[in-house]
């Protein structure tokens, strides 16, 4: 429920660049752009959705959903063995029958309405359609199914090393998508 990924903010201190935004609050509290704020001692932090004028909103969001995962999981941050692991995620997952609430053609008409509205709103730049969230993931599901998956630049050499070290062959890649 940040505004940007910690593998961002990795990837860009690990590249030597500089943030889109001021996404972090250094450990002075002062906002930054600069990936490497987030590595200090004491550590830095990213920002919840909604940044400094807005975030309160996106600090209940962090809250509850650390609470619904870390907590309800019983495994987070508080963690002994959890402090050395950069990939410590946990996952909430909810399920719910509609039918519970209302009925389930009441559910479909209303998630249809949302999604109407939402996509016939007016676009922010003419020429980009209104997206839902996914949307774009679908599309791009869609195409890497048929050209192959683009990797990030640093991706691949990330891997070599561990496939030199476990003997296995990298991957050859595909024509440019």
């Amino acid at each position: 429920m940040s505004i940007t990924a910690g593998g961002h903010v990795a990837r860009a201190a690990r590249e030597g660049t500089m943030l889109t935004e001021n996404c972090l609050l250094g450990n002075s509290g002062k906002p930054s752009d600069k990936p490497q704020d987030f590595f200090t001692d004491p550590q830095g932090s990213i920002q919840a959705i909604g940044g400094l004028t807005h975030g309160y909103k996106g600090t209940a969001l962090c809250l509850m959903t650390e609470v619904l995962t870390a907590a309800l999981s019983g495994y987070g941050r508080a963690d002994p063995q959890s402090q050395n692991d950069d990939e410590a995620n946990t996952v909430f997952i909810q399920l719910d029958q509609p039918q519970a609430f209302s009925s389930l053609q009441a559910f479909k008409r209303e998630t249809a309405h949302l999604r109407q509205r939402c996509e016939n709103s007016r676009p922010a730049k003419d020429d980009e359609p209104v997206r839902l969230p996914g949307s774009s993931a679908w599309q791009k599901r869609k195409t890497q199914l048929q050209c192959g998956v683009a990797l990030y630049p640093t991706i691949l050499p990330t891997l070599q090393p561990w496939a030199e070290r476990y003997g296995i062959a990298m991957p050859k890649p595909l024509s440019a998508v």
